[in-house]
């Protein structure tokens, strides 16, 4: 049988209602085993505790024991199953108490049509489905939270190349930890391990970061490539290769290499971390401070820091909403204007121009992982029998 199939038992003392259920469901369409049939609670009892069983459809009325004693059963062995009761008609008070219970899925009043219990099957299977998906969720956070802690310490270490490793295995099971099914759950959680290592790249000393401007520009095509992954192993490739660029600017033995910058350029890489923020800031205004002709600053930038004035601003200012936006309590427009944007619409352009997002869609995936952090059938119609 395979392996995902849900797993149904049957109990009921009708033989030829047991046969007709197990012997006219389309149970493989419907992504289900053929059920076990037992003919009496006790029996079912039995089986439910040692056997797993996913969906459990029981007739009220039983011999040796009843419904409502095997319910009973059920909820003091807290046995986790989906249950649908079968009933007549004329057991209207068993039904009052079998929907008292809180254990039943859906009560069935019999007969029922073929068509109609294999909607009633369809949606459970899907509602079985659902509370998977969020018990997973819930067991995937503590272990991505280790899985956290492990990468950034390596990283913390300059070990890189370790942490990448690390990351690799657990998100593909050889650690324990299987690759999310939700590409963007995935996406998310990568998202915030690169923000914490962009993070680490700003904290550098600004002499070593001088002579390679390129940096910020390398830290926000990251997070672009990240944000253009379409499969999950796409998503881990793109992941690489945007932190294998960010190296540079975190491990000591690629530092060496730090280009010499001229004077005037040092300086206006001072004079921008001192007023990028301030929205009247531009390349006119600094070159007039630096009494040196705009134009000639504006190549003799471009040509050094290998990137434009204007671009080099908008990513600084980028970078730190980024930071901002992390602080649930700043609101979207006081960040733009906080990070030197007089227009919030405007700001909303250049940061989705520089990483393939919205503020707001960014704010999201920060608000999903924040927590990391602080340790993600078309039933053919018939003309069978009703059961």
């Amino acid at each position: 049988m395979e392996k995902n199939r849900l797993r149904v038992l049957l109990a009921d003392d009708e033989r030829l209602a047991r046969e007709t259920m197990r012997d006219y469901l389309p149970w493989e369409k419907m992504g289900m085993e053929d059920p076990v049939c037992v003919e009496n609670g006790e029996l079912a009892l039995d089986y439910l505790c040692t056997h797993p069983v996913d969906i459990f459809i029981m007739d009220i009325r039983m011999p040796v024991m009843d419904g409502m004693k095997l319910l009973e059963e059920i909820g003091r062995r807290n046995l986790e199953i989906l249950i649908i009761v079968l009933s007549a008609y004329d057991q209207f008070e068993y039904a009052r108490k079998a929907i008292q219970s809180r254990r039943v899925f859906e009560y069935v009043l019999k007969p029922i049509k073929r068509k109609d219990f294999c909607r009633i099957l369809e949606k459970a299977a899907s509602e079985i489905t659902r509370t998977r998906g969020m018990r997973r969720e819930e067991d995937l956070a503590p272990r991505l939270n280790r899985l956290y802690q492990e990468y950034m310490a390596c990283v913390r270490h300059y070990q890189t190349d370790d942490a990448l490793a690390l990351l690799k295995a657990g998100l593909e099971g050889e650690a324990g930890l299987e690759i999310p099914e939700n590409l963007e759950m995935l996406r998310q959680f990568l998202v915030f391990l690169y923000t914490e290592m962009q993070l680490m790249v700003l904290q550098q000393p600004s002499a070593v970061l001088a002579g390679r401007g390129a940096h910020e520009k390398a830290c926000m095509d990251g997070l672009r490539l990240i944000g253009s992954s379409t499969a999950s192993g796409n998503l881990l490739e793109h992941f690489t290769q945007a932190v294998r660029a960010l190296v540079p600017y975190l491990e000591p033995g690629s530092r060496e290499n730090v280009s010499k910058t001229s004077a005037v350029i040092r300086h206006c890489l001072e004079e921008i971390q001192k007023h990028y923020t301030e929205r009247d800031f531009s390349l006119y205004r600094l070159a007039e401070g630096m009494q040196i002709n705009a134009n000639y600053l504006s190549s003799q930038f471009k040509r050094e820091m290998e990137t434009g004035f204007v671009e080099y601003i908008s990513i600084l200012r980028v970078r730190l909403a980024q930071q901002l936006l992390k602080d649930m309590r700043y609101r979207t427009n006081e960040v733009a204007s906080l990070v030197g944007f007089d227009n919030p619409k405007y700001f909303s352009r250049v940061f989705k121009k520089m990483t393939g997002i919205l503020p707001s869609e960014y704010r999201s995936r920060i608000r999903e992982y924040a927590n990391i952090g602080n340790g993600a059938a078309d039933q053919k119609e018939c003309k069978e029998p009703d059961f």
